[in-house]
């Protein structure tokens, strides 16, 4: 199941989410067959649920809604949907950050840059985002903003 959460997240990161029809519906086949059965499900880390539940995201957002209704009407909707309706699960997955050095080192100075830049404006740095597997940089609650420094 790790090589499956690996190439369904990877697949889908490299089509930006919006995967065409046949293939959004072969790793979703994929990949809701390997979490039907526990032995399968138990053995994912938390960095590979996050990226399963990452590709699930996708699949739920970025499909049209006919696209949807057909995933929904999948023999194997059930066991994806069984999958993350788990809180225990999901709530221990995420994707975290990359600690390269270039990347620190931007973090760093706009963390200085920040009081000038925005005066006033609370931020919350390492930001989980709610219901999803993703952390942030930086999270700007009076303007609505997250912020990813790569």
């Amino acid at each position: 199941p790790a090589e499956v959460a690996e190439l369904a997240f990877n697949v889908s990161s490299l089509h930006g989410g919006l995967l065409p029809l046949d293939i959004l519906a072969r790793l979703y086949h994929l990949t809701s067959s390997r979490v039907a059965t526990a032995a399968d499900a138990s053995s994912l880390s938390p960095a590979q649920t996050a990226k399963l539940w990452a590709f699930f995201l996708a699949a739920q957002r970025l499909s049209s809604r006919t696209t949807l209704a057909s995933l929904r009407l999948a023999p194997e909707a059930a066991a994806m949907e069984a999958f993350f309706g788990n809180k225990d699960r999901v709530s221990l997955s995420r994707l975290e950050l990359s600690s390269d050095s270039p990347a620190e080192d931007l973090v760093v100075q706009f963390r200085s840059a920040l009081p000038a830049a925005l005066p006033g404006e609370l931020s919350e740095e390492n930001f989980r985002v709610a219901g999803t597997p993703y952390v942030v940089d930086f999270a700007f609650e009076g303007l609505n903003s997250l912020l990813v420094i790569c």
